[in-house]
């Protein structure tokens, strides 16, 4: 590489042109700032900004500035709606159509295809000799499943064992990123296994004449110690999500969905933080109580119910189990299990039920999980009546008849920038697993929880369902599982592209100057913008209360940033001062033009 050697007294002279040199060191500070995650980068009567953040803005006097990923463009403040990845996607009784995409809706599902249609659910339906579950998985036989990574193993109908090892899971969170959707009716969408959450992205609109799905789907899984394949605990505030709305006042940094998996996490990561401006929307870590165990012959306790309507829910706490007894014995001498607590990843498991014909031996029936695990083991001195409690999987009873339902009610975040439309018959379903049959004795599992979140209108024709899952116990019938948590809230719109107005923090120069440059890099983020129309610059001397429009000319690429140059731009005019200022503006900006400002540097002479 050739020297080139530069005289001061040549300078002084004239004689020597430095415009590409200053063009060169400015282009080098971007790279020097940028390489050390600088903001701003200082030389002598030269600034440099490189937006790593916000420090060299003076934001009192800019306007619609947003930065994000090393540059600044003008934008409305706006809500995260998903990245569109699986396009336009509706799900038929026949097949699915899908369009406008960049992932195949077929590498996320494990059941149903888009030329199969769907298929059967993984837990099989409701019917009497299914072990009597009261709470049937919707659409049974019209099912799309997505894909759980790692889940546990296979989950069949009946398929629970003592220790519920068969169906125990607590795979990650699955994510879904929609620009629209629509399940059509009697058909369903939801998981293939137990898991931490669905987590459903619609960047425009949402339709659901079918179901949305997380019934009997709730994870086995503890939030208090680390988990999912992001391997840890979850916030001792639960799960949680800021999101910009009207009227709110909460400030949160950035979503916790620590515990819930990679995926998930990654996912919210793309919402911005709210400062006195958004709303937390929360499932809490420690769902509502179970039901204690009953102490006499009876039903068993109810669950307490989730909290519903509020921006921090829960799931529902499982049933206890009943006892029944015979022959004149003790009433007080045989306990139900208790029912479990829910959790931010599932409802509580049912309690197991007792029962006794015999003075001088007693029993207590298992208690539920509180960590979306198994059911309450039943006990007793017969062939009848002791059953377990609903869960992941259901516990055993005195026979195989009496084994508890398996399943607990799961969780759905649902977050839509659009509309969001729940036909007649439609429904989002987060409910837990029953019994449907006399002298059973165990608890009913809670419900999840429903996070609905929706930037345009809400019209609900169907159903949230969040019922209680039934048991029977003799000699009363109790709805012992208890409710699952909801809420429905409207948010922000996404952002918009809005003009900018960029204004540098104010540098002192030595003396008041007369001349001034301009060199920046900046990108089309969508459309085309022209220099000087749609993207001009300015320069001044007076901190700012005069401005000298700059005549901005094309120099090239620079990293794959187009360069815009504007050398000694006469600033001589203005009121003498040495408060050096840089303005920028992009103009026409709209959703098919965004201009992106990635680096200013500003020289005075």
């Amino acid at each position: 590489m050739a020297r080139t050697t530069i005289r001061s007294e040549d300078i002084s002279a004239g004689a020597i042109d430095t415009t590409n040199l200053e063009t060169d060191i400015a282009l080098l500070g971007f790279k020097v700032a940028a390489n050390g995650s600088l903001a701003a980068y200082g030389l002598s009567k030269q600034t440099i900004d490189a937006f790593e953040d916000s420090s060299g803005i003076d934001a009192g006097t800019s306007s619609n500035e947003i930065v994000e990923n090393s540059y600044v463009t003008g934008k409305s403040a706006g809500n995260y709606f998903g990245n569109s990845e699986l396009g336009t996607v509706q799900f038929g009784a026949s097949s699915i159509t899908q369009s406008s995409h960049s992932v195949g809706i077929d590498t996320k599902l494990s059941v149903g295809t888009s030329s199969s249609g769907p298929g059967n659910s993984s837990y099989g339906g409701w019917s009497a000799a299914s072990r009597n579950k009261e709470v049937p998985v919707p659409n049974n036989t019209a099912v799309y499943e997505a894909t759980v990574t790692n889940g546990g193993s296979s989950i069949t109908s009946s398929s629970g064992s003592s220790s519920g090892g068969s169906i125990n899971t607590d795979g990650d969170m699955v994510v879904l990123q929609f620009d629209t959707l629509t399940i059509d009716a009697s058909t369903t969408l939801t998981t293939n296994h137990p898991c931490r959450g669905l987590f459903v992205y619609v960047e425009n609109d949402c339709t659901i004449n079918g179901s949305l799905s997380m019934n009997s789907r709730g994870a086995n899984a503890d939030p208090t110690i680390s988990g999912g394949s992001d391997n840890a605990a979850v916030n001792a505030n639960g799960i949680q999500l800021p999101m910009l709305t009207s009227g709110g006042t909460s400030t949160l940094a950035s979503a916790t969905f620590s515990g819930t998996g990679s995926t998930a996490v990654s996912a919210v990561a793309n919402q911005t933080g709210i400062s006195g401006n958004g709303t937390i929307f929360s499932i809490a870590r420690t769902g509502a109580a179970g039901g204690a165990g009953q102490t006499g012959q009876g039903g068993g306790n109810a669950g307490s119910d989730g909290t519903t309507g509020a921006s921090t829910i829960s799931t529902g706490g499982g049933g206890s189990g009943g006892t029944t007894y015979d022959n004149n014995v003790n009433p007080n001498t045989s306990i139900g299990g208790d029912g479990g607590s829910g959790s931010c990843f599932s409802g509580g498991a049912g309690g197991g039920g007792t029962y006794n014909n015999n003075n001088s031996t007693y029993y207590t029936g298992g208690d539920g999980s509180s960590t979306g695990g198994a059911g309450g083991n039943g006990f007793g001195n017969a062939s009848a009546y002791a059953a377990g409690g609903a869960g992941n999987g259901g516990g055993t009873g005195v026979s195989a008849s009496l084994e508890g339902s398996d399943g607990t009610g799961g969780i759905i975040w649902l977050v839509v920038g659009g509309n969001l439309t729940i036909g007649s018959g439609g429904s989002i379903d987060v409910r837990g697993q029953g019994h449907n049959s006399s002298n059973m004795g165990g608890g009913a599992s809670g419900g999840g929880a429903a996070m609905i979140l929706y930037a345009g209108t809400f019209t609900n024709n169907g159903s949230i369902n969040t019922a209680a899952a039934e048991a029977r116990s003799w000699p009363s019938i109790i709805v012992d599982g208890g409710a699952a948590g909801s809420n429905t809230s409207q948010v922000t719109g996404a952002p918009q592209n809005l003009n900018l107005t960029l204004v540098s923090n104010a540098s002192t120069a030595d003396v008041a100057p007369d001349k001034a440059d301009i060199v920046m890099t900046y990108t089309n983020g969508a459309g085309t913008a022209t220099i000087n129309t749609d993207l001009k610059a300015y320069a001044s001397r007076d901190n700012g209360t005069t401005w000298t429009q700059a005549t901005l000319v094309a120099d090239g690429t620079s990293g794959g940033h187009s360069i815009l140059v504007a050398h000694n731009i006469d600033i001589s005019s203005q009121p003498s001062g040495t408060s050096m200022k840089y303005k920028i503006e992009t103009l026409n900006q709209s959703a098919s033009k965004e201009t992106r400002i990635q680096a200013v540097s500003l020289g005075w002479k």
